[in-house]
């Protein structure tokens, strides 16, 4: 009997160090969790910025007479371009929100699931189609942007362009996504 009981100390032992790992792990995971949440928001509290600033030159476009001529020969939707902006802003405020309550909220965290549901596949579409519709807008509006415009050549315009071709890598992803499905 003595060997048994020398046994299941071990197992006990062996059980305890197993709750420390598992603990540790756990705790591991919940600090690179947070580290991430953390950069997620200080970087969207960047974009939302710079958001409001390309809005910010959409509406001194509207108000450039040497775009505007430019702008009756290819005609490029500005107020569709600040409409889907201003989304972008309010989305991106609400994943903020999102970000925040995560992140007082690692602690209980639990593993879940995939489930695709058909809202999801509805949403996706949308926003393929809207912000096609965005990267396209902006295709037009770098062609009416002329050199010797001097009221359009904001380098703010730059990031407009950079945004445009991460939605469209984005949306490219996204398009192979679901045809992978």
């Amino acid at each position: 009997m003595p060997p048994k009981k020398k046994s299941s100390t071990k197992r006990k032992k062996d059980l305890d160090n197993f709750k420390i790992n598992k603990n540790y792990d756990l705790l591991k995971v919940n600090n690179n969790y947070l580290n991430v949440i953390g950069f997620s928001i200080f970087l969207l509290l960047v974009v939302i910025a710079i958001m409001v600033y390309i809005i910010y030159y959409l509406n001194r476009l509207k108000y450039c007479p040497c775009f505007q001529v430019e702008n009756t020969n290819n005609r490029t939707n500005l107020d569709y371009l600040i409409i889907i902006e201003a989304v972008g802003i309010a989305l991106n405020v609400v994943m903020l929100i999102q970000l925040f309550s995560l992140y007082f909220a690692v602690s209980t965290m639990r593993g879940g699931g995939k489930e695709i549901k058909f809202y999801m596949l509805f949403i996706l579409f949308l926003y393929i189609i809207v912000y096609g519709y965005f990267v396209y807008f902006v295709y037009k509006l770098s062609q009416n942007i002329k050199y010797d415009c001097l009221c359009a050549q904001s380098p703010i315009r730059f990031l407009l362009y950079a945004q445009s071709i991460l939605i469209l890598i984005y949306l490219l992803f996204i398009i192979f996504g679901l045809i992978n499905l």
